[in-house]
Protein backbone atom coordinates (compact mmCIF):
# COMPACT_ATOMS: atom_id res chain seq x y z
CA UNK A 1 0.00 0.00 0.00
CA UNK A 2 1.33 3.42 -0.90
CA UNK A 3 2.09 5.86 1.88
CA UNK A 4 -0.09 8.87 1.32
CA UNK A 5 1.80 12.08 0.53
CA UNK A 6 5.14 10.72 1.71
CA UNK A 7 7.03 11.13 -1.52
CA UNK A 8 7.17 14.35 -3.53
CA UNK A 9 6.82 14.18 -7.30
CA UNK A 10 7.71 17.25 -9.39
CA UNK A 11 6.47 17.32 -13.00
CA UNK A 12 7.72 19.85 -15.57
CA UNK A 13 5.06 20.67 -18.17
CA UNK A 14 5.38 24.31 -19.30
CA UNK A 15 2.35 24.42 -21.58
CA UNK A 16 -0.14 22.85 -19.20
CA UNK A 17 -2.97 25.34 -18.90
CA UNK A 18 -1.99 27.00 -22.18
CA UNK A 19 -2.78 24.17 -24.57
CA UNK A 20 -4.77 21.00 -24.00
CA UNK A 21 -3.10 18.63 -26.44
CA UNK A 22 -1.78 15.12 -25.78
CA UNK A 23 1.11 15.74 -23.36
CA UNK A 24 -0.76 18.40 -21.41
CA UNK A 25 -3.87 16.25 -21.01
CA UNK A 26 -1.63 13.36 -19.96
CA UNK A 27 -0.01 15.42 -17.19
CA UNK A 28 -3.36 16.85 -16.09
CA UNK A 29 -4.92 13.40 -15.65
CA UNK A 30 -1.78 11.83 -14.17
CA UNK A 31 -1.30 14.58 -11.59
CA UNK A 32 -4.89 14.19 -10.39
CA UNK A 33 -4.42 10.45 -9.98
CA UNK A 34 -0.99 10.61 -8.31
CA UNK A 35 -2.15 13.16 -5.75
CA UNK A 36 -3.99 10.32 -4.01
CA UNK A 37 -0.66 8.81 -2.96
CA UNK A 38 1.98 11.51 -3.40
CA UNK A 39 2.59 15.22 -2.91
CA UNK A 40 2.50 16.37 -6.53
CA UNK A 41 3.89 19.66 -7.84
CA UNK A 42 3.49 20.72 -11.46
CA UNK A 43 5.78 23.37 -12.93
CA UNK A 44 4.14 25.42 -15.70
CA UNK A 45 4.86 28.50 -17.76
CA UNK A 46 3.48 31.71 -16.32
CA UNK A 47 0.95 33.35 -18.61
CA UNK A 48 -1.91 35.82 -18.47
CA UNK A 49 -5.33 34.68 -17.37
CA UNK A 50 -6.54 31.77 -15.28
CA UNK A 51 -6.55 28.29 -16.75
CA UNK A 52 -9.49 26.06 -15.89
CA UNK A 53 -7.17 23.02 -16.00
CA UNK A 54 -4.79 24.53 -13.44
CA UNK A 55 -7.68 25.70 -11.27
CA UNK A 56 -9.04 22.16 -11.34
CA UNK A 57 -5.65 20.71 -10.33
CA UNK A 58 -5.56 23.02 -7.34
CA UNK A 59 -8.93 21.63 -6.23
CA UNK A 60 -7.23 18.23 -6.11
CA UNK A 61 -4.50 19.84 -3.93
CA UNK A 62 -1.89 19.55 -6.66
CA UNK A 63 0.68 22.32 -6.14
CA UNK A 64 1.28 24.55 -9.16
CA UNK A 65 4.52 26.52 -9.55
CA UNK A 66 4.95 29.15 -12.23
CA UNK A 67 8.06 30.03 -14.22
CA UNK A 68 8.42 33.12 -16.40
CA UNK A 69 10.26 32.30 -19.61
CA UNK A 70 10.60 33.16 -23.30
CA UNK A 71 7.56 31.83 -25.13
CA UNK A 72 7.55 30.56 -28.71
CA UNK A 73 5.99 33.78 -30.05
CA UNK A 74 8.76 35.99 -28.62
CA UNK A 75 10.55 38.05 -31.32
CA UNK A 76 13.91 36.48 -30.40
CA UNK A 77 12.58 33.00 -31.09
CA UNK A 78 10.43 33.74 -34.12
CA UNK A 79 12.87 36.10 -35.89
CA UNK A 80 15.78 33.66 -35.75
CA UNK A 81 13.57 30.87 -37.02
CA UNK A 82 12.37 32.90 -39.99
CA UNK A 83 15.94 33.22 -41.29
CA UNK A 84 15.67 30.42 -43.85
CA UNK A 85 19.29 29.11 -43.87
CA UNK A 86 19.16 28.70 -40.09
CA UNK A 87 15.81 26.92 -39.87
CA UNK A 88 17.02 23.34 -40.37
CA UNK A 89 20.01 23.91 -38.09
CA UNK A 90 17.83 25.33 -35.33
CA UNK A 91 15.43 22.40 -35.59
CA UNK A 92 18.27 19.88 -35.25
CA UNK A 93 19.62 21.77 -32.24
CA UNK A 94 16.12 21.91 -30.68
CA UNK A 95 16.28 25.71 -30.93
CA UNK A 96 13.20 26.30 -33.03
CA UNK A 97 10.67 28.65 -31.34
CA UNK A 98 9.15 25.87 -29.24
CA UNK A 99 12.60 24.55 -28.38
CA UNK A 100 13.68 27.99 -27.16
CA UNK A 101 10.60 28.12 -24.95
CA UNK A 102 11.42 24.69 -23.48
CA UNK A 103 15.07 25.66 -22.94
CA UNK A 104 14.32 28.97 -21.23
CA UNK A 105 11.64 27.32 -19.07
CA UNK A 106 14.09 24.62 -17.95
CA UNK A 107 16.77 27.19 -17.09
CA UNK A 108 14.33 29.27 -15.04
CA UNK A 109 13.12 26.17 -13.16
CA UNK A 110 16.62 24.86 -12.42
CA UNK A 111 17.31 26.78 -9.16
CA UNK A 112 13.88 25.85 -7.81
CA UNK A 113 14.41 22.18 -8.64
CA UNK A 114 17.63 22.18 -6.62
CA UNK A 115 15.71 23.54 -3.62
CA UNK A 116 12.55 21.50 -4.18
CA UNK A 117 13.33 18.51 -1.98
CA UNK A 118 11.67 16.34 -4.62
CA UNK A 119 11.92 12.57 -4.43
CA UNK A 120 11.39 12.05 -8.17
CA UNK A 121 11.50 14.49 -11.09
CA UNK A 122 9.44 14.00 -14.23
CA UNK A 123 10.23 16.33 -17.17
CA UNK A 124 7.56 16.48 -19.88
CA UNK A 125 9.27 19.14 -21.96
CA UNK A 126 11.70 17.21 -24.10
CA UNK A 127 15.47 17.16 -24.11
CA UNK A 128 15.90 20.52 -22.35
CA UNK A 129 13.85 19.39 -19.38
CA UNK A 130 15.80 16.15 -19.28
CA UNK A 131 19.11 18.05 -19.29
CA UNK A 132 17.90 20.20 -16.38
CA UNK A 133 16.90 17.11 -14.40
CA UNK A 134 20.20 15.45 -15.29
CA UNK A 135 22.08 18.41 -13.79
CA UNK A 136 19.96 18.22 -10.64
CA UNK A 137 20.55 14.46 -10.40
CA UNK A 138 24.33 14.88 -10.70
CA UNK A 139 24.50 17.28 -7.77
CA UNK A 140 21.65 16.02 -5.55
CA UNK A 141 21.03 12.40 -6.50
CA UNK A 142 17.33 13.05 -7.17
CA UNK A 143 16.20 10.46 -9.76
CA UNK A 144 14.12 11.34 -12.79
CA UNK A 145 11.90 9.42 -15.17
CA UNK A 146 10.89 10.18 -18.73
CA UNK A 147 7.90 9.22 -20.87
CA UNK A 148 8.15 9.05 -24.66
CA UNK A 149 5.24 11.36 -25.46
CA UNK A 150 6.92 12.47 -28.69
CA UNK A 151 8.03 9.05 -29.90
CA UNK A 152 11.54 7.57 -29.77
CA UNK A 153 14.04 10.16 -28.51
CA UNK A 154 17.64 8.83 -28.65
CA UNK A 155 19.20 11.97 -27.06
CA UNK A 156 17.02 11.40 -23.99
CA UNK A 157 17.92 7.72 -23.84
CA UNK A 158 21.62 8.66 -24.08
CA UNK A 159 21.25 10.68 -20.85
CA UNK A 160 19.97 7.55 -19.06
CA UNK A 161 16.89 8.59 -17.05
CA UNK A 162 16.38 6.28 -14.08
CA UNK A 163 13.44 4.81 -15.97
CA UNK A 164 12.44 5.48 -19.57
CA UNK A 165 8.70 4.87 -19.99
CA UNK A 166 7.82 3.70 -23.50
CA UNK A 167 4.19 4.34 -24.41
CA UNK A 168 4.45 1.90 -27.33
CA UNK A 169 5.79 -1.65 -27.18
CA UNK A 170 7.81 -1.14 -30.35
CA UNK A 171 9.47 1.89 -28.69
CA UNK A 172 10.53 -0.31 -25.80
CA UNK A 173 11.99 -2.92 -28.17
CA UNK A 174 13.90 -0.28 -30.12
CA UNK A 175 15.34 1.34 -26.99
CA UNK A 176 16.47 -1.95 -25.47
CA UNK A 177 18.17 -2.89 -28.72
CA UNK A 178 20.10 0.37 -29.03
CA UNK A 179 20.52 1.21 -25.32
CA UNK A 180 20.81 -2.17 -23.55
CA UNK A 181 21.79 -0.62 -20.19
CA UNK A 182 18.74 1.66 -20.12
CA UNK A 183 15.87 0.63 -17.84
CA UNK A 184 12.74 0.72 -20.00
CA UNK A 185 9.18 -0.12 -19.02
CA UNK A 186 6.05 -0.05 -21.14
CA UNK A 187 3.13 1.99 -19.78
CA UNK A 188 0.60 3.41 -22.20
CA UNK A 189 -1.11 6.73 -21.63
CA UNK A 190 -4.66 6.69 -20.34
CA UNK A 191 -8.05 8.15 -21.18
CA UNK A 192 -11.01 9.14 -19.06
CA UNK A 193 -13.73 6.63 -19.96
CA UNK A 194 -16.27 8.48 -17.84
CA UNK A 195 -16.05 11.48 -20.19
CA UNK A 196 -15.34 9.72 -23.46
CA UNK A 197 -18.35 7.49 -23.91
CA UNK A 198 -20.89 6.91 -26.70
CA UNK A 199 -23.69 7.96 -24.36
CA UNK A 200 -24.30 11.55 -23.37
CA UNK A 201 -24.93 15.05 -24.63
CA UNK A 202 -24.46 15.91 -28.30
CA UNK A 203 -23.96 19.17 -30.19
CA UNK A 204 -26.32 20.35 -32.91
CA UNK A 205 -24.04 21.22 -35.81
CA UNK A 206 -25.02 23.30 -38.81
CA UNK A 207 -23.26 20.91 -41.18
CA UNK A 208 -24.60 18.31 -43.63
CA UNK A 209 -24.38 14.66 -42.63
CA UNK A 210 -22.31 12.58 -42.44
CA UNK A 211 -19.89 14.65 -40.37
CA UNK A 212 -16.22 13.65 -40.47
CA UNK A 213 -14.29 15.03 -37.50
CA UNK A 214 -10.60 15.59 -36.84
CA UNK A 215 -9.13 16.93 -33.59
CA UNK A 216 -5.68 18.44 -33.82
CA UNK A 217 -3.43 21.42 -33.37
CA UNK A 218 -3.42 23.42 -36.60
CA UNK A 219 0.27 22.93 -37.32
CA UNK A 220 2.15 21.59 -40.38
CA UNK A 221 3.02 18.13 -39.00
CA UNK A 222 -0.65 17.22 -38.50
CA UNK A 223 -1.34 17.52 -42.26
CA UNK A 224 -4.98 18.51 -41.95
CA UNK A 225 -4.74 19.62 -45.58
CA UNK A 226 -4.62 15.94 -46.59
CA UNK A 227 -7.97 15.28 -44.93
CA UNK A 228 -9.50 18.33 -46.64
CA UNK A 229 -8.27 17.11 -50.04
CA UNK A 230 -9.63 13.59 -49.41
CA UNK A 231 -12.99 15.00 -48.33
CA UNK A 232 -13.16 16.95 -51.58
CA UNK A 233 -13.34 13.58 -53.38
CA UNK A 234 -16.60 12.73 -51.58
CA UNK A 235 -19.86 14.00 -53.03
CA UNK A 236 -21.56 14.39 -49.65
CA UNK A 237 -20.72 14.96 -46.02
CA UNK A 238 -18.78 17.67 -44.23
CA UNK A 239 -15.52 18.10 -42.33
CA UNK A 240 -15.35 19.52 -38.82
CA UNK A 241 -11.90 20.40 -37.48
CA UNK A 242 -11.53 20.99 -33.74
CA UNK A 243 -8.34 22.84 -32.90
CA UNK A 244 -6.34 26.03 -33.08
CA UNK A 245 -2.93 27.07 -34.29
CA UNK A 246 -0.89 29.09 -36.76
CA UNK A 247 -2.39 27.43 -39.86
CA UNK A 248 -5.98 28.32 -39.05
CA UNK A 249 -6.37 30.98 -41.75
CA UNK A 250 -4.57 28.91 -44.39
CA UNK A 251 -6.61 25.78 -43.67
CA UNK A 252 -9.85 27.75 -43.60
CA UNK A 253 -9.12 29.13 -47.06
CA UNK A 254 -8.28 25.65 -48.38
CA UNK A 255 -11.38 24.08 -46.82
CA UNK A 256 -13.74 26.73 -48.17
CA UNK A 257 -12.15 26.56 -51.62
CA UNK A 258 -12.34 22.75 -51.94
CA UNK A 259 -15.48 21.98 -49.92
CA UNK A 260 -17.39 25.24 -49.70
CA UNK A 261 -18.29 27.07 -46.51
CA UNK A 262 -21.35 24.86 -46.03
CA UNK A 263 -19.30 21.64 -45.79
CA UNK A 264 -16.34 22.84 -43.73
CA UNK A 265 -15.82 24.36 -40.31
CA UNK A 266 -12.94 24.94 -37.87
CA UNK A 267 -13.79 25.42 -34.20
CA UNK A 268 -11.61 25.97 -31.13
CA UNK A 269 -13.38 24.34 -28.19
CA UNK A 270 -12.30 23.49 -24.62
CA UNK A 271 -11.09 19.95 -24.06
CA UNK A 272 -14.05 19.36 -21.74
CA UNK A 273 -16.45 19.87 -24.66
CA UNK A 274 -14.78 17.51 -27.14
CA UNK A 275 -16.76 14.35 -26.19
CA UNK A 276 -20.00 16.09 -27.24
CA UNK A 277 -18.57 16.73 -30.69
CA UNK A 278 -17.33 13.16 -31.07
CA UNK A 279 -20.81 11.87 -30.27
CA UNK A 280 -22.26 14.24 -32.88
CA UNK A 281 -19.98 13.04 -35.67
CA UNK A 282 -20.03 9.97 -37.91
CA UNK A 283 -16.33 9.23 -38.54
CA UNK A 284 -13.02 10.25 -36.94
CA UNK A 285 -10.23 11.08 -39.42
CA UNK A 286 -6.60 11.81 -38.56
CA UNK A 287 -4.10 12.22 -41.36
CA UNK A 288 -0.79 13.02 -39.63
CA UNK A 289 1.78 10.79 -41.38
CA UNK A 290 4.57 9.44 -39.21
CA UNK A 291 2.62 10.33 -36.07
CA UNK A 292 5.11 9.63 -33.26
CA UNK A 293 2.97 10.38 -30.25
CA UNK A 294 0.68 8.04 -28.38
CA UNK A 295 -2.55 8.58 -30.26
CA UNK A 296 -4.66 10.15 -27.52
CA UNK A 297 -7.28 11.60 -29.86
CA UNK A 298 -7.55 8.27 -31.67
CA UNK A 299 -8.48 6.42 -28.50
CA UNK A 300 -10.79 9.17 -27.28
CA UNK A 301 -12.71 8.96 -30.54
CA UNK A 302 -12.80 5.16 -30.38
CA UNK A 303 -14.06 5.34 -26.79
CA UNK A 304 -17.00 7.38 -28.09
CA UNK A 305 -17.77 4.60 -30.56
CA UNK A 306 -16.59 6.37 -33.72
CA UNK A 307 -15.08 4.43 -36.63
CA UNK A 308 -11.62 5.84 -37.37
CA UNK A 309 -9.53 6.41 -40.50
CA UNK A 310 -5.80 6.90 -39.92
CA UNK A 311 -2.46 6.71 -41.69
CA UNK A 312 -0.95 3.24 -41.92
CA UNK A 313 1.68 3.51 -39.17
CA UNK A 314 3.26 0.74 -37.11
CA UNK A 315 2.66 2.49 -33.79
CA UNK A 316 -1.04 3.00 -34.55
CA UNK A 317 -1.51 -0.62 -35.61
CA UNK A 318 0.13 -1.75 -32.36
CA UNK A 319 -2.11 0.60 -30.39
CA UNK A 320 -5.56 0.24 -31.96
CA UNK A 321 -5.26 -2.87 -34.12
CA UNK A 322 -8.37 -3.72 -36.12
CA UNK A 323 -10.40 -0.86 -34.68
CA UNK A 324 -9.41 1.52 -37.50
CA UNK A 325 -9.31 1.79 -41.28
CA UNK A 326 -5.70 2.26 -42.46
CA UNK A 327 -4.63 3.96 -45.67
CA UNK A 328 -1.92 6.00 -47.37
CA UNK A 329 -3.10 9.50 -46.49
CA UNK A 330 -0.94 11.00 -49.25
CA UNK A 331 -3.19 9.26 -51.78
CA UNK A 332 -6.36 11.37 -51.76
CA UNK A 333 -8.34 8.74 -53.66
CA UNK A 334 -7.37 5.91 -51.28
CA UNK A 335 -7.98 8.16 -48.28
CA UNK A 336 -11.45 9.17 -49.52
CA UNK A 337 -12.38 5.52 -50.17
CA UNK A 338 -11.50 4.69 -46.55
CA UNK A 339 -13.61 7.59 -45.33
CA UNK A 340 -16.54 6.28 -47.37
CA UNK A 341 -16.12 2.73 -46.00
CA UNK A 342 -15.80 3.95 -42.42
CA UNK A 343 -19.08 5.83 -42.73
CA UNK A 344 -20.84 2.51 -43.43
CA UNK A 345 -19.82 1.33 -39.95
CA UNK A 346 -22.19 3.03 -37.55
CA UNK A 347 -20.69 1.95 -34.21
CA UNK A 348 -17.16 0.82 -33.42
CA UNK A 349 -17.53 -1.76 -30.63
CA UNK A 350 -13.95 -2.98 -31.13
CA UNK A 351 -12.67 0.57 -30.66
CA UNK A 352 -14.58 0.95 -27.41
CA UNK A 353 -13.17 -2.37 -26.17
CA UNK A 354 -9.59 -1.29 -26.92
CA UNK A 355 -10.13 2.08 -25.26
CA UNK A 356 -11.27 0.32 -22.10
CA UNK A 357 -7.83 -1.33 -21.75
CA UNK A 358 -6.19 2.06 -21.17
CA UNK A 359 -8.54 3.56 -18.59
CA UNK A 360 -6.80 5.99 -16.23
CA UNK A 361 -7.47 3.79 -13.21
CA UNK A 362 -5.29 1.10 -14.78
CA UNK A 363 -2.59 3.41 -16.12
CA UNK A 364 -2.44 5.58 -13.00
CA UNK A 365 -1.91 2.56 -10.78
CA UNK A 366 1.11 1.50 -12.85
CA UNK A 367 2.65 4.96 -12.54
CA UNK A 368 2.01 5.04 -8.78
CA UNK A 369 3.74 1.70 -8.28
CA UNK A 370 6.71 2.70 -10.43
CA UNK A 371 7.20 6.09 -8.75
CA UNK A 372 6.93 4.56 -5.30
CA UNK A 373 9.60 1.97 -6.14
CA UNK A 374 11.99 4.62 -7.49
CA UNK A 375 11.49 7.00 -4.56
CA UNK A 376 11.80 4.24 -1.95
CA UNK A 377 14.98 2.88 -3.56
CA UNK A 378 16.53 6.35 -3.65
CA UNK A 379 15.57 6.96 -0.02
CA UNK A 380 17.31 3.76 1.09
CA UNK A 381 20.48 4.64 -0.79
CA UNK A 382 20.77 8.05 0.93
Amino acid sequence: MLQVNKYRIHILCPRLGITDRGAEVFVYELAKYLQRDFAVTVWVRKTKGQSSMLADLKKYEVQVRYATCIDESHPIASTLYKIHPLRKVLEKLRLDPMGIEMLSFSLVCLPGLFRSGADVLFPVNGIWGVLACQIVRIFTGIPFIYSSQGGIEPPVAFLQPNVYIAIHRYTKSWLLKHFPKLKVVHISNGIDLKRFTPHGEKIVLDLPQPIFITVSALIPTKRIDLTIKAMAKLKSGSLLVLGNGPLKEELTQLGVRLLGSGRFKILAVPNTQIPKYYRSASVFAFAAPEEKGWGLVHLEALACGLPAVVNDEENLRSLIGKAAFYCDVYDANAYSRCLFKANQKHFNSEGRRIAQTVAWETVGKKYSQLLYQIAAKNEKSN
